[in-house]
């Protein structure tokens, strides 16, 4: 079964769509199991609150096969902060660039494929 780690690049908060401790998932494709964790939101992970202790431990302990970092293109500056503590941990990474079409209506423009030869692994605009 191959691991997936997901981690929003955002504060987490209770309430709907926003992740408060560890969940997980599986699901099946072209006869291979997959388990996805979504973490809590973090902007680092040297903090100290217990969302982001949840999220740093499992990267740190939890040994997944990839980790999908999610960042908000309208705020990509700040976000790359967590995308590179992640791949200092692991070179297994997948930026997911979400919001894209927010940034465009905003005339940001995010030239993903030079991102990607950057940091060197793959980035997903979504």
């Amino acid at each position: 079964m191959e691991g997936v780690a997901v981690v929003p690049c955002t504060r987490a908060g209770n309430r709907p769509g926003k992740t408060v401790a560890r969940a997980e998932g599986g699901f099946s494709y072209d006869s291979s199991r997959f388990k996805l964790i979504d973490l809590p939101g973090t902007y680092t992970l040297l903090s100290n609150s217990p969302n982001e202790e949840i999220t740093r431990t499992f990267l740190l302990f939890g040994q997944p096969d990839v980790t999908i970092v999610v960042v908000d293109a309208t705020r990509l500056e700040s976000n790359l902060n967590l995308v590179l503590q992640v791949l200092k941990i692991t070179p297994s990474a997948v930026v997911a660039l979400d919001l894209i079409d927010e940034a465009e209506r905003r005339g940001i423009s995010v030239d993903d494929r030079k991102l990607s030869r950057e940091l060197g692994v793959p980035i997903v605009p979504i």
